[in-house]
This record gives C-alpha cells, sequence and structure tokens, in this order.
C-alpha cells in the first residue's frame, strides 16, 4: 500500500515537472523575438544618442585627418557576450575601410570604444602617434 502511493506521488510529481520545463521552453522561445527586438531597439537608441562618442572614438588617433565621413551600419547592433553591445560601420563612404565598436556601460557611465578596424584605418591611427 505504501509502495503505491510513493509511486502514484512519485508519477505525479513527474508529470508536474516535465509539464513546467515544457511551458518555461515554450515561453523561453516563443519570447526571444519580442526580447530581442525590443533589446536590439534599445541599443540603437542608446548608441545614437551617443553617437558623438562613437565619432570621437573612431577618429581618435586619425591626427591627419583622412576619416572625412563615418557610416554606422545601425542593423548591425548585437548583444555583447561579454556586457554591453557592439556595432558596425566604416569611414569614408568606403566598406573596406570598416570600424567595429563596442559600447558599454561602466560605472553607471557609457562607453564608446573601436575594438577592431581595417589596417588602413590603424595605419591612419599610428601615423598621429
Amino acid at each position: 500500500m505504501f509502495k503505491k502511493v510513493l509511486k502514484i506521488i512519485g508519477i505525479g510529481l513527474g508529470v508536474l515537472l516535465l509539464t513546467a520545463f515544457i511551458a518555461g521552453a515554450i515561453q523561453g522561445f516563443a519570447g526571444k523575438g519580442t526580447i530581442s527586438m525590443n533589446d536590439k531597439e534599445y541599443m540603437i537608441k542608446v548608441a545614437k544618442d551617443h553617437q558623438k562618442e562613437m565619432d570621437e572614438s573612431v577618429r581618435y588617433g586619425d591626427k591627419d585627418h583622412h576619416i572625412k565621413t563615418i557610416t554606422y551600419e545601425w542593423n548591425t547592433v548585437k548583444r555583447n557576450p561579454m556586457g554591453g553591445f557592439m556595432l558596425n560601420g566604416y569611414v569614408n563612404g568606403n566598406k573596406k575601410l570598416f570600424v567595429r565598436l563596442m559600447i558599454d556601460k561602466v560605472n553607471d557611465k557609457i562607453e564608446c570604444r573601436v575594438y577592431t578596424c581595417s589596417n588602413v584605418i590603424d595605419e591612419w591611427e599610428n601615423q598621429g602617434q
């Protein structure tokens, strides 16, 4: 009799846990599209609000003023696994002159920095030093 009760309780708990797991998984998959879209819109807004700092970061070290224009590819914004987010762009209307920026919040302040760029831009920045 006691074994039968334990078996029924075990089966009941198993079904309950399985149901909770499946419901959580479905909600996680279903909610991801909405959440990531809102995140993407938020990241773009933050980046646009800090475009001046982004421009300064791209132009840093370009003492000879080779960089005339900067184009940001807003659709490339994505969350950085280490925190913050990343964004691609290019200079002087030439996609081969690419820049990739990282935007992060440090001590309640937004920081923008170039984490990689084309070799040509790197050379321009090194000439100015």
